[in-house]
This record gives C-alpha cells, structure tokens and sequence, in this order.
C-alpha cells in the first residue's frame, strides 16, 4: 500500500467566528527535508497567509504534511515545494493562500526567499475570494444629490474625497488640495 499524496493530509477545521475578518498566517520551522544535504538548515521557516472565511488550517494536519516531504521524490527544490504547498492549502481552504519561505543552506553562504500566492484550482476566477479586501463602489448615503460614491473595502466605508484622491491617483494625475 503507498502513502497517500501530501494533500491528503491536509484538514481543515471550521471557523468559529466566519462573520469576523480574520488574517491568519501560519509560521512553521522546516525540517531538513532532503535525506541527503540535510537541506533546508536550521532557521528555515515557511510562511502561509489567509484570510479566513468558514474553514482554517488544522494545525496537526499542517506539520504531519509538511513531514510527507521528507525525501520526496518529485518535490525536490525549495521553489517547486513552496509552489506546491500554497497551491495544497488555496485548494483546501477554497481561498487564496500566501505562502512566504525564508530558507538557509547548509554548506552554502547564502539563503533563499520564495513567495507564492496560489488561488484555488477548479474554481473559476470570480468565485474565488481575494486574499486583501476588494473595493466597490455604493451610493454615499449623505449626499445622494451629488452623485457621489463611498468606496466600501470589506464593510469599511472610506469617504467620496477619499475616492477621488484615488481616481486621481490612477489617471496619473496630482490631487488638489
């Protein structure tokens, strides 16, 4: 019988608290992953980044997968492992997940730092929740003769000058006073 692929150790566990906005970032120290080199060395740390929506991370399941890549035999370099691990966790999350390595060498003098940002595979684009707050526009409810527009991140409402220092900002041109 074969071991089961990395992924499948994976769990995740629901939110208790889904209605707040949540920023959950993950810090493990890696194990030498390679049998041979003993690489990655001491102090080497990955990184995963979400925002929580209903389900997080299981902190058991998440050291048990990264062990199942202790002398893996496809997953062989810090970035295709970095690679992999942010793509498992967006799929299992069903969210965009950050994952942020900072690795040491040993018997080299010098270290690495590989940062992916992977979105689930199998959703389409739109579904798919963002990892930073998106804005939209909704009506200013103080000043609806005007015409203008509030600019709403996540349930923070940020004022119509606001939103026009922005638009400014992106047509290139300077904000007056």
């Amino acid at each position: 019988m074969s071991e089961p692929a990395p992924a499948a150790r994976l769990r995740v566990i629901a939110n208790a608290r889904p209605d707040l906005s949540t920023l959950v970032e993950h810090v493990l120290h890696l194990p030498p992953l390679c049998p041979a080199t003993g690489n990655p060395g001491p102090g080497s740390t990955l990184a995963l980044r979400y925002e929580a929506g209903p389900g997080l991370l299981e902190l058991f399941s998440l050291d048990s997968y990264v062990d199942a890549f202790i002398g893996h035999p496809v997953v062989r370099d810090m970035e295709f492992f970095v690679q992999t691990v942010a793509q498992d966790a967006a799929n299992a999350l069903g969210q965009p997940v950050t994952a942020h390595a900072d690795v040491t060498f040993k018997g080299l003098r010098q270290g690495q730092r590989v940062t992916v940002t992977a979105t689930p595979q199998g959703k389409p684009a739109a579904e798919a929740r963002p990892l930073w707050p998106v804005a939209r526009r909704t009506p200013c409810r103080g000043c609806p003769a005007l015409g203008l527009a509030v600019l709403n991140l996540q349930g923070v409402r940020v004022g119509a000058a606001v939103l026009l220092f922005i638009e400014f900002q992106r047509q290139g041109r300077p904000a007056r006073r």
